[in-house]
């Protein structure tokens, strides 16, 4: 029996070492726990501190996106009134093109029309020349000089009564005379 007690008490002490070293490896196991467990919750601030500043440049991005967005809807809105306005210019350039083309058309046959009636005023200033003689010449232009003196303004009204192949008779209306009216004098058509 003495072997028993022997064989109890040093599995009782082995059991008491054995104790004592789980309660050493488990205290610096929960030590090493608790040590990572705050590691851990540091790691968790700091991660949730970046999701936190991550979440708020994503905010500000959105934002901007947002304005980026109304920008650029403004910016087509621009652009298309500017495509109609560059449009509407080419159609007015178009159009000044063409009267432009037809302006200068309507020039050159001017001025083809004003060389042929200066060719025929040359030729019926020759025919005139030698036509009368040069004193009924000089009466002629003393008479168109003191017409030309007279201006334009307007001396009578009158009214057609006959018209001939190479001449018209009129009367003047008494009541529209403002002058005098004398041989030479200037008519024009009004209808």
């Amino acid at each position: 029996m003495r072997n028993l007690t022997l064989i109890l008490c040093g599995i009782a002490l082995v059991g008491a070492i054995a104790s004592g070293v789980l309660f050493f490896i488990i205290g610096n196991s929960k030590q090493e726990l608790h040590q990572k467990w705050q590691q851990t919750e540091s790691k968790l601030g700091a991660t949730q501190a970046e999701l936190a500043d991550t979440q708020r440049e994503a905010t500000a991005l959105q934002d901007r996106n947002r304005v980026l967005d109304t920008d650029l809807a403004a910016a087509k809105r621009d652009l298309t009134e500017i495509r109609f306005s560059v449009e509407q210019l080419q159609q007015a350039y178009d159009l000044a093109e063409e009267s432009r083309l037809v302006a200068i058309a309507a020039r050159e046959t001017a001025i083809d029309s004003l060389t042929a009636a200066h060719t025929e005023l040359d030729a019926l200033r020759a025919q005139l020349a030698t036509s009368i003689a040069p004193v009924e010449a000089q009466r002629y232009r003393r008479t168109i000089a003191d017409l030309e003196s007279r201006g334009t303004e307007r001396l009578a009204t009158v009214e057609i009564s006959q018209v001939a192949e190479h001449y018209s008779i009129a009367q003047v209306l008494a009541e529209s005379l403002s002058g005098n009216l004398r041989k030479g004098d200037a008519a024009a058509l009004t209808p």
